[in-house]
């Protein structure tokens, strides 16, 4: 609850480098990197290896319990947006250098595979669903 808390929190959405090694930002507050250094797990990823089995892994969407989980992720996305309406997702665009995690990094419209849709298209969900 108190990691929870922290995370929305945070006005910021992430910090750089933008991968696993930022320290601050919700992001990584939600995934766990960075932040706890303690076997990489937070929030997010300690669900993951705690339920273990598939929801260990890649094969995670196969597992029921990767769904409810991953619900709630999204619950706390919602209540972070509500929190701070002025905050932006950030990085604004993809890394100008070349670097080992760019091809993992997206800006506001950059098109992410396989579905080649923006993190701009995927912001508000209000027009499909909403939390009670």
């Amino acid at each position: 609850a108190d990691d929870v808390a922290r995370a929305l929190k945070d006005p910021v959405y992430d910090t750089e480098p933008w991968n696993s090694i930022s320290t601050e930002g919700f992001r990584n507050r939600i995934e766990g990197w960075g932040i706890h250094r303690v076997r990489n797990v937070g929030n997010h990823n300690r669900v993951h290896q705690w339920v273990g089995g598939p929801m260990a892994g890649a094969a995670s969407p196969e597992d029921p319990v990767f769904w409810l989980h991953h619900s709630f992720i999204d619950l706390l996305w919602d209540r972070w947006r509500k929190a701070h309406p002025k905050a932006a997702y950030l990085p604004g665009r993809k890394p100008a250098s070349p670097g080992r995690d760019r091809d993992y990094v997206f800006g506001l419209d950059d098109p992410m595979p396989p579905w080649n849709v923006t993190p701009r298209k995927l912001l508000d969900h209000s027009k499909i669903y909403r939390y009670a």
